[in-house]
């Protein structure tokens, strides 16, 4: 799902919408708990891609966009203190 979809979105998401449509910058969004993910139009233009012409999903992000060197930043858990 993208930021795109906005009859599919809920929560804040249906109020930034707009803005994070209208800014010029790649945003990305990932659901830990829902595993959901939500790319901005502007991320898709900077993979260089139009809307929905590929999957928005975690797993064609990881395996077919990321970089193979960044794969273990990214499989890390965060920590706070």
């Amino acid at each position: 799902m993208s930021f795109f979809e906005k009859g599919k979105l809920s929560g804040d998401d249906v109020h930034l919408t707009p803005l994070i449509n209208d800014l010029d910058t790649g945003i990305w969004k990932y659901n830990f708990n829902t595993r959901e993910v939500k790319w901005s139009t502007g991320f898709y233009t900077l993979l260089g891609y139009q809307v929905n012409e590929i999957e928005c999903d975690a797993y064609t992000f990881f395996e077919h966009l990321l970089y193979h060197g960044d794969k273990p930043f990214f499989s890390t858990p965060l920590t706070t203190g």
